[in-house]
């Protein structure tokens, strides 16, 4: 007597097909993309960044949210403020920014230097977006789509290439 298949079940000495059963829910290593289409993106976001830094790099020398004076006046008085002799504190800027500008102060070539971070803070940007989509239970589609929109975003790019 030839054997069942585990797919089949007997039933009145007929084979009929078994009902499928719902999956369980996929683990995030399945449902993620090739890692070839995530290494593509992040070398179309290295070049895209790049080349956006230096068309514009001229952008750099630009401060006009005054991000790059408060970081003066934290270099030269240690202190956020505005002005040269009152010295006012302020809390209109957040302070991150300005502090990461004052470990370029010094440099001869400091906006070469920021220009750089700002490359790297655009690639760390394109990879939380495509990571939040994952956690938040886009499809591999969906997150890749964000993380290119990111990509390519000219809001995003303008604001890189500026203090």
């Amino acid at each position: 007597m030839p054997r069942s298949s585990p797919l089949r079940s007997k039933s009145n000495g007929r084979d009929h097909p078994v009902a499928a059963k719902p999956m369980p829910s996929r683990p995030l290593v399945d449902r993620m993309p090739p890692r070839w289409i995530l290494l593509t993106l992040l070398c179309l976001v290295l070049i895209v960044r790049w080349r956006v830094m230096i068309a514009f790099s001229d952008s750099l020398f630009r401060d006009p949210d005054g991000y790059g004076y408060m970081a003066r006046q934290l270099y030269s008085s240690g202190t956020l403020s505005h002005g040269n002799t009152s010295y006012r504190l302020t809390a209109y800027r957040p302070p991150l920014y300005p502090l990461l500008l004052v470990a370029f102060e010094g440099l001869e070539t400091k906006h070469h230097y920021v220009g750089v971070v700002h490359v790297l803070l655009g690639v760390g940007t394109v990879c939380a977006v495509f990571r939040l989509g994952q956690l938040w239970d886009l499809p591999p589609g969906g997150s890749l789509l964000a993380a290119a929109l990111v990509t390519v975003d000219p809001i995003l790019l303008n604001q890189s290439v500026q203090l």
